[in-house]
């Protein structure tokens, strides 16, 4: 299954609820955005990675690195009912997965497009400040996602 399937099939309740577009940057990553923020999903070497990439006023873009901050709130019964649910999925099917559900059950400020959720993740062991992606991320979103 193509990254884009498993992605939208994962967040299909975020994307209704958070009123969220899905764009394909390259075969390895895919967003999921609205007019405040992208959330980017990448794969690479078997492994997945979120990013929050902030849409500054000034059309500045702002990268957070989150995918530990959320996968660390995860809840041990919420990854066990998952993974037996998912058992025969791949792994990128139920990190997906997991993702989708704390993001949506934990994580309603964030998918608002609040701040509130970042005093809360300066406070997290592996913190990295948000840095600015603009001219990283501009020509390779441009028209996709912003």
């Amino acid at each position: 299954m193509e990254l884009i399937e498993i992605v939208i099939h994962a967040f299909e309740s975020i994307i209704k609820k958070y009123n969220m577009q899905s764009s394909i940057i390259s075969e390895n990553e895919v967003v999921l955005f609205s007019d405040k923020y992208i959330l980017s999903f990448l794969r690479h070497a078997g492994e997945l990675e979120m990013v929050y990439i902030e849409k500054k006023e000034d059309g500045d873009l702002y990268q957070y690195n989150i995918d530990s901050f959320i996968a660390n709130s995860i809840s041990e019964e919420a990854r066990m009912q998952i993974k037996e649910r998912l058992k025969k999925e791949s792994k990128t099917e139920i990190d997906l997965a997991l993702l989708a559900y704390t993001l949506e059950k934990k994580w309603d400020d964030l998918l608002l497009g609040g701040k509130e959720w970042i005093k809360e993740y300066q406070n997290f062991l592996l913190y990295i400040p948000a840095r600015n992606v603009t001219q990283l991320k501009e020509k390779k979103y441009k028209g996709k996602c912003i």
